[in-house]
């Protein structure tokens, strides 16, 4: 359903013991497709809130039906389950964009734009826009490759101790048109980053490998074709030499 022209609520999520934050009204004054997965499209949104204009992303979900064992669910279930992931993740130290509002329809949900100023964020799914859509060259370098590592290790750490289970398509990598060369990420996309009763080292080996999948594929899609060779190898030795740690 469109939302331009419309005014809806959209509440915050609590973190920690406080008070349930009063719902915002937001004036959605117009709005575009920008993308979409399995469980939803994804909107570029200008809207109003208060007298303010300002620009965020409305994921708008949709009917999910069941595969083999799995049960159908509707949009608002899959949405409820996305805001609850998100503040679950947020609470947990996890790398999160600030907004993350769910809508008072049940089955829409109003997010960060990490698409401002000079800043692009590029998903990892088939339909998720590319640096070209952005009128951006393919990138011949990633100057701090090792710290970028270092902090996805980070998150993969701490989301590990908060029993919390990420998947290849959780992570949104951010770049700036300015420095393209200082790759940053997020973990933006919350469906699937849910509460997992996995053994630890399991959950660990889990996660690593997912985020490294995610560094992998982002790399195959958005660095230049005589360098893409070099840093799949970085990225996977690296990933082998987590993987090994485990074993000892």
């Amino acid at each position: 359903m469109n939302s331009e022209g419309r005014s809806l609520k959209f509440e915050k999520s609590p973190v920690g013991p406080e008070k349930k934050p009063a719902p915002t009204e937001v004036e959605i004054i117009s709005e575009i497709k920008i993308g979409g997965g399995q469980f939803g499209e994804i909107f570029e949104a200008e809207a109003k809130i208060g007298t303010k204009n300002r620009n965020f992303v409305i994921k708008k979900f949709k009917d999910v039906p069941g595969i083999g064992d799995a049960p159908s669910r509707s949009a608002e279930e899959v949405a409820a389950v996305a805001f609850e992931n998100y503040g679950y993740a947020k609470k947990s130290g996890l790398k999160v964009f600030p907004t993350y509002r769910l809508g008072e329809d049940k089955k829409s949900i109003l997010m960060t734009n990490a698409n401002l100023g000079e800043q692009v964020c590029i998903g990892l799914n088939d339909d998720s826009p590319r640096l070209k859509d952005f009128g951006m060259n393919k990138l011949d370098y990633i100057a701090n490759a090792n710290d970028c590592a270092e902090l996805l290790m980070n998150q993969v750490r701490k989301a590990t101790q908060a029993g919390i289970s990420l998947r290849n398509d959780s992570f949104l990598f951010l770049v700036d048109k300015r420095n393209p060369e200082v790759l940053d990420f997020v973990i933006g996309d919350l469906d699937n980053v849910m509460r997992s009763k996995q053994e630890q080292k399991k959950l660990l080996q889990s996660n690593i490998m997912h985020a490294f999948t995610a560094l992998d594929l982002f790399i195959r899609r958005s660095v230049v074709a005589d360098r893409r060779q070099e840093y799949e190898s970085w990225a996977h030795n690296l990933e082998g030499a987590y993987l090994v740690e485990l074993e000892d």
